[in-house]
């Protein structure tokens, strides 16, 4: 799943670009339109050998390619509540692709924010967020200039910022 992934990400925007004169909406839409197919539930018990099919050169996979496979390996537990291995793999993650971390950023934070997760977990959750604040700052400022808002959803084929139901979240836990 994460090669078939990592490798439709051109072709993917191409074929969806909203207006072309915003490269991180366009990622954005890739990235919220793919994240789901790789929360599997055998993640977890499987990622020593996944890290190790993740990074095999040998194979004449370009460094891209390496990158989008970990990385969907990362969405991939985070989107599935694995949030403390995701929290692992992050902190050794390097990529040049900013958007990447923004995206695993964007997946934790709504996790921390709005998710229906464990103490614990929301914890983990807000360590990856925190960690790479800095990290994601510069394309963080864009998304936000574009959509007033970091935590987005996918709502009638299109990103869409969801405020309010962190701001409802928020309220229900402390009453």
């Amino acid at each position: 799943m994460a090669q078939a992934l990592s490798l439709s990400r051109g072709g993917f925007i191409q074929s969806s670009r909203q207006d072309g004169r915003h490269p991180i909406l366009d990622f954005i839409h890739y990235y919220l339109y793919c994240r789901d197919a790789a929360a599997l539930s055998n993640l977890k018990a499987n990622i020593d050998e996944i890290l190790i099919w993740a990074g095999e050169a040998e194979k004449g996979l370009d460094p891209a390619s390496t990158e989008g496979r970990i990385f969907w390996l990362i969405t991939g537990l985070i989107e599935s509540g694995e949030i403390e291995s995701a929290k692992s793999l992050v902190r050794n993650f390097r990529s040049e692709d900013k958007y990447l971390f923004l995206a695993i950023h964007l997946g934790a934070y709504i996790t921390a924010k709005i998710r229906p997760a464990s103490r614990e977990e929301k914890k983990a959750a807000n360590a990856i967020v925190d960690f790479l604040n800095d990290q994601v700052a510069p394309v963080g400022a864009e998304l936000v200039k574009e959509f007033d808002s970091m935590l987005l959803e996918m709502r009638d084929g299109r990103p869409q910022a969801i405020d309010h139901e962190a701001e409802a979240e928020e309220q229900e836990q402390s009453s």
